[in-house]
């Protein structure tokens, strides 16, 4: 019970800090809070529309805070989740960007997963460099395609120091959607 009383009291922290509508969570919401607080890693498969996407949400104001700041890592393979995502937590008052692929980075992941079918809103959204606030760990939230984890720049956010001292959680968002693991 004194389990769910600390998760409960992190969660009316983690609230007061963003811009969340006020509702009533789920038990499993809760069950999978308290996984988390205790360092356990968690798969949450549960029903569309159970509010999965809160459970990352609400971990860089739950967690107790690491160096400087929590990083959570979404990978999603989904453009349209990812921007409705993004939307949701700028609301909210969360910072989040997105990882997206070089050019150069494009064309070595086309030929690690054998295909060209990158599509079209992702080439356009292209950025030669990322954000600074990226680089700098200046944001909350952090989203990738997987392949986009898998580049150089990818790699070489995960092993900045900034990253490494700060990601408290990698969260895979839509998994069913990722062809090859």
């Amino acid at each position: 019970m004194a389990e769910t009383r600390s998760v409960l009291s992190r969660f009316g922290s983690a609230f007061n800090r963003s811009n969340f509508p006020s509702f009533c969570l789920k038990p499993l919401q809760v069950k999978c809070f308290e996984y988390v607080l205790r360092g356990k890693h968690i798969v949450a498969v549960l029903p569309t529309g159970f509010g999965k996407s809160l459970l990352f949400q609400l971990l860089p104001d739950f967690l107790p805070v690491k160096l400087d700041r929590n990083i959570v890592i979404v990978v999603c393979p989904l453009n349209s989740i990812i921007e409705d995502q993004l939307k949701v937590l700028q609301d909210r008052g969360i910072t989040a960007d997105v990882l997206q692929l070089t050019s150069d980075d494009r064309e070595a992941t086309d030929s690690l997963f054998h295909s060209k079918d990158i599509d079209e809103s992702s080439a356009e959204r292209c950025l030669k460099n990322p954000s600074a606030m990226l680089m700098n760990g200046d944001v909350q939230i952090v989203f990738a395609h997987p392949e986009v984890i898998l580049s150089k720049e990818g790699r070489d956010l995960m092993n900045s120091k900034v990253f490494q001292r700060n990601v408290v959680a990698c969260v895979v968002d839509d998994a069913h959607c990722v062809e090859i693991w």
